[in-house]
């Protein structure tokens, strides 16, 4: 509730500048009225301009029933909401799951930054919390999600989980029409993969052109500094667009091997940046000139 009052401040603001998703609470996931609940919360958030819909990883990670088992995505009783979603043609975005590195012992991650996160944030690294599900098994729930709800437009948050491999989310791709997935956090990760099979990416990026979306995983908190959280951000857009567009050689300070630019024709980069926006969340429509 305190975050979408935020965001409606935002879009209060700059109504052509910015949109917001809405989610969904399971703080009362096991009453019997957390559906009606979550329907009216969902309704509401429509009502004042939300354009999707939220799912976190909460749910596979931390939720329990009653008697403390964990909860899944597909848990069948998120069918009523997910249907009531389909019914007024909202888009989910789901970031379910976690990076595959978060399950592999700190020596054998790829990528730099997820080692030193799980290092210092133990609690959050499921290597050593083996009680909990697996990778294979969030990823299958995700993937149960799907095939019951083929109608449900869903948009798969950070390359939909499937970072450490384009084989494995073009799968996916492949078998659920109405999933697409953003690039949030994860562009490290086909920057790493371009080192060794720099054909196999760009041709990734050319075939599925119309399902990637790029996104950023920017968190801007109260006491953040705003000078240098720009800086930052900025270095990090200019650094994937050189990605995306050019040919050059690059470096990163996730891994040590030089890889190089995917050079996209220019009607893939316009998609990935923002007609596939448009079309994946339709109340970006807001924006067109």
């Amino acid at each position: 509730e305190v975050q979408q009052q935020f965001a409606l401040q935002q879009v209060k603001a700059f109504p052509k500048q910015v949109a917001y998703a809405t989610t969904i609470s399971v703080r009362n996931f096991n009453t019997s009225t957390w559906q009606q609940q979550t329907i009216a919360y969902l309704k509401n958030s429509f009502a004042k301009g939300a354009i999707a819909v939220k799912i976190y990883k909460v749910i596979g990670m931390s939720l329990r029933d009653k008697n403390g088992k964990l909860v899944m995505i597909d848990d069948p009783r998120f069918d009523t909401v997910f249907n009531f979603i389909i019914q007024n043609k909202i888009p989910v975005l789901g970031h379910l799951g976690e990076p595959k590195n978060c399950w592999l012992p700190l020596e054998k991650m790829t990528i730099k930054g997820d080692r030193n996160y799980y290092s210092e944030q133990p609690e959050y690294h499921m290597y050593l919390h083996p009680q909990f599900p697996s990778y294979d098994a969030q990823i299958a729930a995700r993937d149960r999600l799907l095939e019951r709800h083929p109608d449900l437009r869903f948009i798969g948050a950070h390359l939909g989980s499937l970072e450490w491999n384009v084989d494995e989310l073009a799968k996916r791709l492949d078998k659920f029409p109405n999933m697409a997935a953003d690039m949030a956090a994860r562009i490290t990760h086909l920057q790493f993969q371009s080192v060794n099979n720099w054909q196999k990416v760009h041709d990734f990026m050319i075939k599925y052109q119309d399902r990637l979306l790029y996104a950023t995983d920017d968190v801007i908190a109260a006491d953040s500094d705003f000078s240098k959280m720009k800086n930052s951000i900025h270095t990090k857009r200019i650094s994937d667009w050189k990605f995306f567009t050019g040919n050059e050689k690059m470096t990163s300070i996730d891994f040590d091997n030089p890889f190089k630019g995917l050079k996209l024709p220019k009607q893939v980069i316009d998609k990935i940046y923002r007609k596939n926006a448009e079309k994946w969340y339709p109340g970006l429509s807001i924006f067109k000139r």
